[in-house]
């Protein structure tokens, strides 16, 4: 019978880097909407969206952020295994691919609104009015204002 003693090391610093930046992960938070920057109306745009979300007096609800959460959550995944992608491969830290998914997230914010991909979007105010309206943002804005 022969008898073997062998010793190996493992180099777990790739390991060890992987479970900080994990750890980084869960302490951060991706967040997309709109700033509380004063608007023409005399509201802010945080005020005007969540107006928009959820009506108000005679302004029927126009579900934006919701529509634009269900339309985002099917490029979601492929951005999560981006950013896991990211620290594993690339030993990259994950706010950089952090900051991606909130960059697109914003972009679905922006298409849904520009698009009128959500509820009522029809706004009943004048034609001319509308003619001289670009997007359907300050359409809604409009519509609010008047």
């Amino acid at each position: 019978m022969i008898k073997m003693k062998a010793t190996t090391k493992m180099d777990m610093s790739g390991l060890r880097r992987f479970e900080k930046r994990l750890q980084q992960l869960v302490k951060t938070q991706v967040e997309a909407g709109f700033y509380d920057d004063p608007h023409y109306s005399g509201m802010t745009t945080a005020q005007l969206m969540n107006i928009h979300e959820f009506g108000y007096g005679n302004n029927p609800q126009r579900n934006v952020m919701l529509t634009s959460s269900l339309s985002f959550k099917y490029e979601l995944p492929r951005l999560i295994k981006n950013v896991y992608r990211s620290i594993v491969v690339a030993g990259k830290m994950p706010e950089t691919a952090l900051k991606v998914v909130g960059q697109k997230y914003v972009e679905s914010i922006q298409f849904t609104i520009d698009a009128g991909t959500f509820s009522n979007p029809v706004v009943s105010v004048s034609i001319k009015t509308v003619s001289s309206l670009k997007s359907f943002r300050q359409i809604a804005i409009f519509a609010f204002c008047v």
